[in-house]
């Protein structure tokens, strides 16, 4: 003795399934809209099983936003749906207590003030830094003339001196 032929998806209303046999029977049916939360499927495939007639114990029931189709669970695990793995979190630590959280923010601002200090400082520094570079790019200058005119008033020592001593030899071969 064969089970009998099961009615295509649609074919029947809620009310009219009396054998226990339909896939249905346990009574838990799900929306389109569950099953895609619950079931590893898409809404398309869903619909497209029900198209084909694919879904036994499938039909329409009155709901809030007019009639909505109801799968049964077993149904679609016959099918072979597989079950969504569950989003698991890792347990992290407890939230913060207000004391905690007070003491956390002083911290934040110490350090934000130290962070600030140590900006300022560095500002100052770099500002130093130039001054000092322009002072000594001056000094550089400078001593570079003072070179320049220190060669030149070697030169002339050199010269001066040449000068005496042509003088002094022509004053001692005049006498």
């Amino acid at each position: 003795m064969s089970a009998p032929e099961l009615p295509a998806a649609g074919a029947t209303g809620a009310g009219e399934r009396t054998d226990p046999r339909t896939p249905d029977a346990s009574g838990t049916v799900l929306t389109i809209p569950e099953a895609v939360e619950r079931y590893e499927v898409s809404a398309g495939t869903l619909r497209r099983k029900l198209t084909e007639g694919a879904i036994p114990g499938a039909h329409k029931a009155p709901s809030a936003k007019g009639d909505a189709w109801q799968l049964p669970v077993v149904a679609l695990e016959a099918l072979g749906y597989r079950h969504r793995r569950p989003l698991t979190v890792e347990p992290g630590p407890p939230p913060p207590s207000a004391p905690e959280v007070l003491a956390l923010t002083a911290l934040v601002d110490r350090l934000t003030a130290i962070l600030e200090n140590d900006r300022r400082a560095l500002t100052a520094a770099e500002v130093d830094r130039t001054d000092a570079a322009t002072r000594a790019a001056t000094a550089e200058a400078r001593l570079e003339g003072t070179a320049e005119e220190l060669a030149r008033a070697r030169g002339e020592v050199d010269h001066l001196r040449a000068t005496l001593a042509a003088g002094r030899r022509r004053w001692w071969h005049r006498g």
